[in-house]
C-alpha cells in the first residue's frame, strides 16, 4: 500500500510539472496567433509575447483612453448591461447571457486614431476563443483589424495594437466555451490628451 501511494505522489508532481508547461506553451501560442486584419494594404499587427499579459496582469498603455458616447451588444443577460465594459471595474461585466457568436459595438463619436485595443476576458470555463476586432466610420463599413484566436480564462487580459483611424469599433467573439462577456474594453488614442 505504501508503494501505491509513493507512485501516485510521484505522478502528481509530474502532472503539475506538465500541466504547468502546457499552460505555458499554450499561453506563448496564443499570444503568436494573434493575426492581422486580413485586407490589403493594412498594417501587420504586433502580437504580444509577454507572458504577464497573457494572466491577469495589464498591459502598459501609451495614449489616452477613449470612453465611447453609446455602447451597444448583440445581447445582455440582466444586470449585465453592454456599458459596464467602459466602467474602469474588472468586478462588473457585460454578459451576452448566451454563447457565439455575440458582438458589443462603441461609438466613439468622431473617428479618432487609435493605437490599442485592451481586452478582459470574462469567461468560466476557459478554453479557446476567437474573438474578431472591426473598426471603420460607420457600422455598416466595418474592417478587420485583428483576430484574437488561442486559450482564454477569466480576467485575462488580451491586447491588440493597430494605427488606424476609426469612429466604431466592434468585438465579434465567434468560439468560446461560455457565454460571451467583457469585464472591461479599453480603447486608446494615438496622441496623449
Amino acid at each position: 500500500m505504501r508503494q501505491d501511494k509513493k507512485q501516485t505522489a510521484g505522478k502528481c508532481k509530474h502532472q503539475s510539472a506538465c500541466l504547468l508547461l502546457v499552460a505555458s506553451l499554450l499561453s506563448f501560442v496564443y499570444s503568436l496567433t494573434i493575426s492581422a486584419g486580413e485586407k490589403e494594404g493594412k498594417p501587420r499587427q504586433q502580437a504580444n509575447t509577454s507572458q504577464s499579459n497573457s494572466r491577469s496582469v495589464k498591459p502598459s498603455v501609451s495614449g489616452a483612453r477613449m470612453i465611447p458616447q453609446t455602447v451597444l451588444a448583440s445581447k445582455q443577460a440582466p444586470g449585465g448591461e453592454p456599458e459596464l465594459v467602459t466602467d474602469g471595474e474588472v468586478a462588473t461585466a457585460w454578459n451576452a447571457g448566451g454563447g457565439p457568436p455575440q458582438w458589443i459595438q462603441f461609438d466613439l463619436g468622431e473617428p479618432i486614431a487609435i493605437s490599442q485595443v485592451l481586452l478582459n476576458v470574462g469567461q468560466t470555463p476557459e478554453g479557446p476563443t476567437v474573438h474578431k476586432i472591426y473598426g471603420g466610420p460607420t457600422p455598416d463599413s466595418l474592417d478587420l483589424l485583428g483576430t484574437l484566436n488561442g486559450n482564454t480564462h477569466n480576467g485575462q487580459w488580451l491586447e491588440l495594437k493597430v494605427t488606424t483611424d476609426v469612429r466604431y469599433l466592434k468585438v465579434v467573439t465567434t468560439k468560446s466555451p461560455s457565454w460571451v462577456a467583457w469585464r472591461e474594453i479599453e480603447v486608446y488614442s494615438v496622441k496623449m490628451n
